[in-house]
């Protein structure tokens, strides 16, 4: 008998049923952004995206702080954590140098911050923390894989909110997932979530 897989098939993409059962709202105003200048590697950046966040750099360049700027101009803006891969370049082990500060001090992406504002329209930020608190992996036969990446305590006031509001990481990262997928494949997903959410709960 074949295993059963215990993702959910969605596409030609699995997905953990964690995205679909679990909540999660970011709560600025308690972690200030914390992800943005936590951690230990840099965000990951796909092959397709150097290319527009690179051109867009410029545009933004004003809004990182100048000693994120410098340690650009000295260490580099992506670095290869891997054979064929690439990560935002972090400063000193934590923040990435595109982090910027808004008023209370919380940090936001220089790109992110830009666009939305209107300043540039080339590159709104890397699809991977656009796609938080969702992540991805490849399966050996090179299936993509998304599952919930747990970060406490960090994120446990996302929790929190998640939960107080009803919102699901699906539904919480809609537009991330629009953006990698397409909104084909978005449909297909709500599909497959209503059928299990109905199923088990």
């Amino acid at each position: 008998m074949a295993k059963k897989s215990k993702y959910l098939e969605v596409g030609e993409i699995l997905v953990s049923p964690e995205i679909i059962t679990e909540y999660f709202a970011c709560d600025l105003e308690v972690c200030r952004g914390a992800c943005c200048v936590e951690g230990v590697e840099g965000a990951p950046v796909g092959e397709e995206e150097k290319a527009s966040l690179l051109e867009a750099l410029p545009q933004v360049i004003d809004t990182i702080p100048p000693s994120n700027v410098d340690y650009m101009t000295n260490h580099g803006v992506l670095y290869s954590p891997a054979p064929g891969a690439w990560a935002t370049m972090i400063v000193d082990g934590g923040r990435c140098v595109f982090t910027c500060n808004e008023e209370g001090e919380c940090c936001r992406c220089a790109f992110e911050k830009c666009f939305t504002e209107g300043r540039q329209s080339l590159f709104y930020k890397p699809i991977s923390c656009h796609l938080y608190p969702v992540r991805t992996r490849r399966t050996d036969a090179g299936r993509t894989i998304l599952y919930y990446d747990v970060w406490s305590p960090l994120c446990d006031a996302a929790v929190a909110r998640g939960r107080r509001e009803g919102v699901r990481i699906y539904r919480f990262v809609r537009s991330a997932l629009v953006r990698a997928y397409g909104a084909e494949w978005y449909s297909q997903l709500e599909e497959v979530a209503d059928h299990y959410l109905s199923s088990h709960e």
